[in-house]
């Protein structure tokens, strides 16, 4: 088991290396990093000074080492050039504001994906079945932004149950943005689980278990679902990138005080290094889940082992 952890370590070490000079490339990719921070208003004398001050007048190479450095031994980007102060503590300030959204979205997609998934499954060829299937259809099809708005007009404009804003009400304002984030997690998961389940019934553990006589419950809950949920444990890591990503929108709609709000604005502001902080503690964020949903799947499935 240790030597699956520590090679799933070193991996996870190269892919954060990567993303270290993709996050550094950002600013190089769309031309002069000076001339995009300060915009079209700035004066050629401006530019100049700002791009000796930033040392974006060294060669490359020279500024990714000193970039490199300051991440990977100090956690520096640089100061935000809105708030003039270091990028990254801003950036940690709104992250529990996203985690706690990101974890409440997927608690709602795994509450409501696995037990109508399996139901479905069992179910399979009914009508119910049926419109269990076209449900998560619909919700893997509807744009995030079209299912905030209309969860807006109805429980917060029309029935005034939940805030349509904000952060400052307990899990009131958190009900409505986690049900938008966790519509195409629930319904992919529910996709996901159903065809596994349904391939699982074919097994020939199952029809043994069956035949020894245990009963239909034992046999769907320790054995089906168990193999079952080996595929979701994937799909649920690569949907907590999904979700840190759609938080973008989502905060945007809800007003929601995370990372995702602070990206858009800091685009909207040019603020270059702010834009690097929080792409890179997003990245590494994604980088640490799918790391413990590796070992968490070697947990499940004690057959697999890193050759």
């Amino acid at each position: 088991m240790m030597r699956f952890v520590m090679g799933r370590f070193f991996h996870a070490a190269l892919v954060v290396a990567a993303l270290l000079i993709l996050v550094f490339l950002i600013v190089h990719l769309t031309g002069d990093p000076a001339a995009l921070a300060l915009g079209t208003d700035s004066t050629h004398e401006e530019i100049v000074a700002f791009r000796h001050d930033m040392g974006f007048d060294r060669p490359l190479w020279i500024q990714f080492l000193s970039f490199a450095r300051g991440v990977l031994l100090h956690a520096e980007f640089g100061n935000s050039l809105r708030y003039q102060e270091p990028a990254l503590p801003i950036v940690l300030e709104r992250l529990p504001a996203t985690l706690e959204l990101t974890f409440a979205a997927m608690g709602v997609a795994l509450l409501i994906g696995v037990p109508t998934g399996l139901f479905a499954a069992i179910l399979r060829g009914t009508w119910r079945d049926a419109l269990l299937r076209i449900i998560a259809l619909l919700g893997q099809s509807a744009p995030v932004f079209w299912i905030g708005i209309l969860l807006i007009q109805v429980f917060a404009v029309q029935l005034g149950w939940f805030p349509s804003s904000g952060r400052d009400n307990g899990w009131m304002s958190i009900a409505l943005p986690a049900l938008t984030l966790s519509a195409y997690s629930t319904a992919s998961i529910t996709r996901l689980l159903r065809a596994s389940v349904l391939d699982t019934l074919t097994q020939d553990f199952v029809r043994t278990a069956r035949a020894k006589g245990v009963s239909a419950l034992v046999v769907t809950l320790r054995h089906v679902l168990r193999n079952s949920l080996l595929p979701v444990v994937t799909l649920v890591a690569m949907q907590f990138g999904t979700l840190l990503g759609g938080a973008v929108i989502t905060e945007s709609i809800f007003a929601w005080p995370g990372l995702g709000r602070l990206v858009v604005q800091a685009i909207y502001n040019r603020d270059i290094f702010l834009i690097q902080a929080a792409v890179f503690t997003i990245a590494v964020l994604f980088v640490a889940i799918n790391f413990v949903m590796d070992i968490l799947y070697m947990a499940l499935d004690p057959r697999i082992r890193l050759r």
